[in-house]
């Protein structure tokens, strides 16, 4: 059975939701396995060799998701003997264009958005 790993430097409620809705679209089984909080380089090494070692384990190479904001982290988790899928990868770029400001690469904050009510208009 191949393994998934659902990993971030916060909850990793991102990388399962994504993961799971692309995974549910092929019939057949995996290994789930969440990896969350992240935040430290050893914690990224500790999360490497893990999945290093469902790859051999399995003998196939864990499906790797992910939503790491921090490179450097990000560059460990890159590394490891999986097939990586960065969630954030394709929207930062085009968010900063569009935005006119970068994307600084912290943890993720949990920002509450609430949408004004019809009685605030």
């Amino acid at each position: 059975m191949r393994a998934a790993f659902y990993i971030s430097d916060g909850t990793a409620i991102t990388s399962e939701v994504f993961g799971h809705a692309l995974l549910s679209l092929f019939p057949m089984e995996f290994e789930h396995d969440t990896i969350s909080f992240v935040e430290t380089k050893e914690k990224a090494i500790e999360a490497c060799k893990r999945i290093n070692k469902a790859a051999k384990r399995t003998g196939m190479p864990p499906l790797v998701f992910h939503t790491f904001v921090n490179p450097d982290i990000r560059e460990i988790i890159d590394g490891c003997d999986g097939v990586i899928y960065n969630f954030l990868e394709h929207f930062i770029a085009p968010l900063e264009e569009k935005l006119g400001i970068k994307a600084k690469p912290k943890a993720h904050s949990c920002l509450l958005y609430t949408s004004p009510s019809p009685r605030d208009s």
